[in-house]
């Protein structure tokens, strides 16, 4: 993923996750579940991509800060790569802070 490419999205958080967001140094707890859609448009019905985050038992991925990640397509939400390591942990790892999560996308 280039983040350096202007992108449109909708970030999606269950309960657990929202209780996190708006703390300094969120420590989100296991079940926590953070969706964004990639969109071509503001205006796009469809996504080009659905990335979700899922936060697992502590000792799951130390690389990853117990964070499962996941990619699916966005036509019909076909799982396309399932990860602890790869693209999304490494550029994840950026926002280690904040427990491995990008929190300008979900304000």
């Amino acid at each position: 993923m280039d983040d350096h490419k202007l992108t449109f999205g909708v970030v999606y958080a269950n309960e657990i996750a929202v209780s996190e967001i708006d703390k300094e140094k969120p420590r989100f707890r296991v079940g926590s579940i953070i969706v964004r859609e990639r969109n071509a448009t503001e205006f796009s019905t469809t996504p080009m991509t659905v990335i979700a985050m899922v936060k697992q038992a502590e000792g799951f991925s130390k690389e990853t800060g117990d964070w499962e990640f996941f990619v699916l397509r966005g036509t019909d939400l076909s799982l396309q790569t399932r990860m602890t390591k790869g693209e999304c942990s490494s550029c994840h790892t950026k926002a280690t802070k904040s427990d491995w999560v990008f929190r300008d996308f979900l304000k």
